[in-house]
């Protein structure tokens, strides 16, 4: 139950719908560059251009038709004049719209009462992930490793030593696919730290919709007692 209930919940939200369109594209994007950058070495950089681009307007497109879809949605974004002032009304309609569907969820799984928020909110805090930070000394390795292949591959035993005419294009052609690899994850990394400038993360959003729930009970109370209730202001 408590799974299903995540699931659904995750859905709805903005990052993961964000992630649910860019990551196939980009995906297929990443694979058919790296193919052409290594056929055509001599055009990886161009390639690896191009590829930038395109996942730039992946990202582009997928906030246009966002912000173009909520304006259908919602009044208070059409009305708003400034672009700050829609994203902001935006951002609101949003967060009323992912609670709600929260709500109507709760009640399709017989969660009607304030002991069962509570119930549901404990369960879901205590899978919250725990703070990490990033493994230094495991960075540092995989560089290592990395660079360590590059000139094993480099190395010519007819001479003793690294070859740099066969280095130079090994470490560009590694260096573009590594590149290939590493943009749409930092592109995609920008677009969901926009996306939840002021908004809780993705892990603990939940436990903060429940804990408003609980807390604005009283303002629920009906809906949870009849799920089919689904009505909006």
């Amino acid at each position: 139950m408590f799974s299903e209930i995540e699931r659904e919940y995750k859905k709805g939200l903005q990052q993961k719908r964000f992630i649910a369109y860019y990551w196939p594209c980009a995906a297929l994007v990443v694979v058919l560059a790296i193919v052409f950058a290594l056929v055509f070495n001599s055009l990886r950089w161009l390639i690896y251009g191009c590829a930038v681009i395109i996942f730039c307007m992946l990202a582009v497109a997928f906030l246009a038709w966002e912000y173009h879809h909520a304006g259908k949605l919602f009044r208070s974004v059409r009305t708003s004049k400034t672009f700050s002032a829609k994203l902001a009304a935006y951002y609101i309609a949003d967060d009323k719209r992912r609670i709600d569907n929260l709500v109507d969820d709760l009640a399709r799984h017989q969660i009607r009462t304030k002991d069962d928020i509570l119930l549901t909110l404990n369960y879901f805090q205590t899978r919250l992930p725990g703070n990490t930070k990033p493994n230094l000394l495991g960075w540092v390795l995989t560089a290592v490793i990395t660079l360590s292949s590059i000139v094993i591959v480099a190395y010519d035993g007819s001479i003793g030593t690294i070859n740099l005419h066969r280095l130079i294009p090994i470490f560009g052609s590694t260096l573009v696919v590594a590149l290939l690899i590493l943009t749409p994850v930092i592109i995609a990394k920008i677009i969901s730290t926009t996306m939840s400038i002021s908004r809780n993360k993705i892990d603990s959003s939940l436990v903060e919709d429940l804990a408003y729930i609980y807390v604005h009970f009283d303002q629920y109370r009906e809906r949870l007692a009849d799920v089919n209730d689904v009505s909006r202001e």
